[in-house]
């Protein structure tokens, strides 16, 4: 079982969105809260994120908060793959608008993070997803999309990959000697 080696207890910027969804018509401006223990930030959908017209695909959303809720176990200290994503859609998401993100870990059993999401945005409640962790995208007005997550703690064998991810020095003792 991977043990954190440190929590990040320090407030840190994140890095933009994955590769697979950079080239959605998104912005992100996200980052970690050390004092809330939260992954928080706003989201703001372009024109080119609609599934049906006018709306923000669900799926995008989703991805969205998988993405969120992976650097909330990253930055409390878990190097987790996602196992499970659930999402819930309170209210559609509108295309050109803007929404609050918040993710963080839920509970931890053993090497099971259960993480929450949500996106909130002027609206009301559109999206709730789960991955046995919980993410939630916020307006406004109240939550669009409630995700949840599961996540499994992993020492990865090798660590070369991570090496210019944000706050990655915090496992070095986890690292095998090279």
């Amino acid at each position: 079982m991977l043990v954190p080696a440190l929590a990040c207890l320090v407030d840190y910027p994140l890095p933009p969105l994955s590769p697979h969804l950079r080239r959605a018509d998104i912005v992100v401006q996200w980052h970690w809260d050390a004092q809330a223990q939260a992954v928080v930030g706003t989201i703001a959908f372009g024109p080119q994120t609609v599934g049906l017209p006018d709306y923000v695909h669900g799926g995008l959303a989703t991805a969205i908060c998988d993405e969120a809720m992976g650097w909330a176990c990253w930055m409390s200290g878990h190097v987790a793959p996602g196992a499970m994503t659930q999402s819930q859609f309170e209210q559609p998401l509108r295309a050109g608008s803007s929404a609050t993100l918040r993710a963080s870990i839920d509970k931890v059993d053993g090497r099971k993070l259960h993480t929450q999401a949500t996106l909130h945005t002027q609206a009301t409640l559109h999206t709730q997803a789960t991955l046995h962790t919980q993410a939630t995208l916020h307006t406004e007005r109240g939550v669009a999309v409630r995700a949840s997550g599961l996540y499994i703690s992993i020492i990865p064998a090798d660590w070369r990959p991570f090496a210019h991810w944000p706050a990655s020095e915090r496992f070095a003792q986890l690292r095998p000697s090279e």
